[in-house]
């Protein structure tokens, strides 16, 4: 017996969970977030179990099958392999010790199903002997469960088959039809005509997971290996209604059901896999349904015709195909089981193929599965990309119009000169022409601005050659310059703070320069950078330079930002420019703030919790507030509080590597870079660097795969030479080869696994986008940039570009075809 999840009927948050061995009931409670208490999609589904049980009594009688009926009670019945039947409330009774035992035969049972209407009846199927020999019985449990519950059972319909019985199941619409589903044959049997049938068809494999239909009531479906078939009883003569195809080959479905609200939508999960399958169809497949019963009943009136007349109903809808979904159920690798909730509209609990039953916790996830969202998108004939992700939507997206798409997004970037540049200096104009065009896209995000402005930095430090040489890329991360660098403790006394530890090396040092922090020990340097910094005259660059100031243990100066902070939020151009309850949320922080360094006596920030909530409007005066409390409200727990707060990344860093020690810094870095990963991966790179490692490309990918930009990507996979170990691009006995065949060899030679190959199908598949797009010469200098075929081609480029804008249109695309 397959392990299984599967609702309570009456209690919205009661669920069990069965195997072989052991029966457990849970219960969910729905924790609502204490700072949204008013939103209610901020619930928090915790499951607790309430009581485990073995549901095995001997070792010869094991458990076969389950089945649980449709009434407020939820009976369930357990099938034994000695023919024994035990039922019992799994509502009231948690222990099975008030089970009701009934053997009316000492044959295995193979399956059970109780029926959708008459709730006291159940259909259970037996093993008669070894060979097919089975029979299919139908109890009446009325007075067994609700008057007598010492009577036996009464059997109220028996019937012998000759073959190997994989599945029953009632017909919703029909009380009294059941449908069998044999190694030979589907047949639907009415329970009060003894022997007869009314439909018969016969199958070649033995289908399994029989079930029914909740809304329409005629339809069922049922499973063979990677097969899902969708039958109607009305014209079971004939063969599925619906043949689908649903997953690969070298997999088998485990389960199928019907969603119980919503019409003709069908769900499966597969064995080992983590995949949950959605198939849903147009209503107007069953109005074609009703036009086949009209045209099915003429070949009655004239038995001429009938061949000409009796349309198949499969022929009559081949128009009307199921759609397929394919989801991920995060936190479950691989799906056991699941189950609809009977209530709560697309509620779904999956539990886990490999799970604990002292622990079911971890391996149940509860989940809302939406699919009335509907998008357009306008692509112009040319391509979209579309994904299916968690998300949460709360206000939309409001920067993109709805008649942009992604392809125009990105084209428009390529006309404007993204990725483009002369040939006197290739890297420098193409970052600078690349930064100028995503600082003015409306449509670009931080996470993209923030990357340009590293990537432009970085090729523009004074350490750019000394960093090359020492890491052999320009761009490299935190990670490549602490690696190896044992950090020395040190002490630095200061007149606000008094005395303070920090942790320095050469390492950290060139972290803080990275980071564009002043040397923490100058104070005259001190000064200059970070009056550089708060040039603009912006508030908040002043309350930001203030901390640093105080993170650079220079708590003079930080006095000094403080209180220029406070005459510019009390002058009049402010004032005039503000509205007025930010004007007074400004001035009333400068107060604080201000007051806070005249009572402080370099231990304990009076009135701690108060404080904190009144400057939490701003990121950079809360961390001041935190960094002197520090020494009385736990160093590590304080400076957690800082790194982990809104503080801008560069910040985050320097303040780390000056004032963590190496392992607390190392595990600051980890959460930070799988933050990052989720939420901002190009950000990431500041962390993890841009050069040709498996971690670079990873970070490349999961921005991709997040935001389907496969320009940046490229751009940025060329820029940091990501496929310098790639011997393909660097032999240089490969002269006179066409761009695309050795692009081609290139991707060959990598194995199929290596992320390298990955983003060599990257950037080929931008090259066909400037082809679509007729980009031609973006293209050329893109290709000769990038790839590096030969030097030679490198310093023929400008002379290249040069002849190509004087040649004819139709000479240009000649040429073009024979760069390809």
């Amino acid at each position: 017996m397959l392990p299984a999840v599967k609702w309570l009927n009456s209690n919205s948050n009661k669920l069990f969970v069965i195997d072989q061995e052991m029966f457990s009931l849970c219960r969910v409670v729905e924790d609502k977030n204490e700072f949204n208490s008013g939103d209610i999609n901020n619930k928090l589904n915790t499951i607790k179990q309430l009581n485990t049980c073995a549901v095995t009594k001997q070792e010869q009688d094991t458990l076969r099958t389950f089945a649980l009926d449709h009434s407020p009670d939820s009976y369930l019945a357990l099938g034994y392999s000695t023919g024994r039947i035990s039922i019992f409330s799994a509502e009231n009774d948690q222990t099975l010790r008030r089970a009701k035992d009934f053997n009316d035969t000492s044959k295995s049972i193979s399956c059970m199903q109780w029926s959708y209407v008459d709730i006291n009846k159940i259909c259970v199927a037996y093993e008669r002997g070894r060979g097919a020999d089975y029979s299919v019985i139908v109890y009446d449990l009325y007075k067994l469960l609700r008057q007598h519950p010492r009577e036996q059972c009464v059997s109220i319909f028996e019937l012998n088959l000759a073959e190997k019985i994989a599945g029953i199941s009632w017909l919703k619409d029909e009380p009294n039809l059941l449908l069998i589903s044999g190694s030979r044959g589907l047949r639907i049997a009415d329970i009060r005509e003894h022997g007869n049938f009314q439909s018969v068809l016969g199958v070649q494999t033995s289908l399994m997971g029989v079930c029914s239909e909740p809304t329409a009531g005629h339809l069922f479906a049922c499973h063979s290996r990677n097969y899902l078939y969708i039958y109607d009883r009305r014209y079971l003569n004939y063969s599925p209604v619906h043949a689908i195809e649903a997953c690969s080959s070298n997999k088998i479905i485990n389960k199928i059901s019907w969603h119980p609200k919503r019409s003709f939508n069908i769900s499966l999960i597969a064995k080992d896999s983590g995949n949950f399958y959605s198939f849903s169809i147009s209503k107007n497949a069953f109005i074609q349904q009703e036009k086949c019963e009209i045209i099915n009943e003429q070949p009655q009136k004239n038995n001429n015709n009938s061949n000409n007349n009796n349309t198949s109903p499969r022929s009559e809808m081949a128009g009307y195909a199921y759609g397929s979904k394919l989801f991920y159920v995060p936190g479950i690798p691989k799906l056991g089981s699941f189950d609809w909730h009977p209530h709560i509209a697309d509620s779904i609990v999956f539990l886990s193929s490999k799970f604990n039953m002292a622990e079911l916790t971890k391996d149940l996830a509860i989940i809302k599965h939406r699919e009335d969202v509907s998008t357009a998108i306008a692509c112009d004939n040319e391509f979209a990309l579309i994904t299916g992700r968690r998300l949460k939507f709360e206000n939309g997206f409001q920067n993109i119009p709805l008649n942009e798409d992604k392809v125009k997004i990105l084209k428009q970037r390529a006309i404007d000169g993204y990725g483009y540049g002369n040939t006197l200096s290739c890297t420098q104009t193409l970052i600078d022409s690349s930064l100028k065009i995503i600082e003015k896209d409306k449509f670009a995000d931080d996470d993209l601005r923030f990357c340009w402005h590293w990537i432009y930095s970085m090729f523009n430090s004074p350490d750019a050659g000394e960093m090359h040489k020492n890491y052999g890329t320009i761009f490299v991360g935190v990670r490549h310059i602490l690696t190896g660098a044992k950090a020395t403790s040190t002490i630095k006394h200061d007149e606000i703070t008094f005395r303070n530890r920090l942790f320095i090396n050469d390492s950290r040092l060139k972290v803080l320069r990275m980071c564009n922090w002043p040397n923490y020990s100058d104070r005259e340097e001190c000064k200059v950078v970070l009056d550089d910094l708060s040039a603009s005259g912006h508030v908040e660059e002043i309350a930001r330079v203030a901390a640093i100031a105080l993170f650079c243990v220079q708590g003079m100066l930080c006095l000094e930002y403080l209180k220029e902070f406070n005459e510019r939020v009390n002058s009049p151009e402010f004032i005039e420019n503000r509205e007025p309850e930010i004007v007074n949320s400004y001035q009333k922080m400068a107060d604080i703030i201000l007051n806070i360094f005249q009572r402080y006596d370099g231990v304990r920030v009076p009135n701690y919790e108060n404080v904190c909530e009144e400057l939490s409007d701003d990121v950079y005066l809360l961390a001041i507030v935190k960094f002197l409390a520090r020494r009385d409200k736990i160093y590590n727990k304080i400076y957690n509080e800082i790194f982990e707060s809104n503080i801008r990344l560069e910040d985050k860093l320097a303040f780390a590597v000056l004032h963590m020690d190496d392992d607390f810094l190392n595990s600051a870095l980890d959460k930070l870079t799988n933050e990052l990963l989720s939420l901002c991966p190009l950000s990431a790179l500041f962390i993890v660097g841009l050069k040709d490692d498996p971690v670079s490309h990873m970070v490349l990918h999961r921005y991709l795969d997040m935001s389907f930009d496969i320009q940046t990507t490229t751009l940025l996979l060329s820029i940091g030479n990501c496929f310098q170990g790639c011997r393909f691009i660097n032999d240089t006995s490969l002269i006179g080869i066409k761009s695309s065949e050795l692009l081609e060899r290139a991707i060959d030679s990598e194995d199929i696994n290596n992320l390298r190959r990955k983003s060599l199908l990257c950037f080929r598949d931008y090259m066909e986008l400037l082809n679509q797009w007729k980009l031609w010469l973006q293209k050329l200098f893109f290709v000769l940039f990038s790839v590096q075929i030969l030097i030679m081609m490198k310093l023929m480029l400008g002379r290249m570009l040069l002849i190509f804008r004087q040649l004819s249109p139709a000479t240009f695309v000649e040429l073009q075809y024979t760069l390809q």
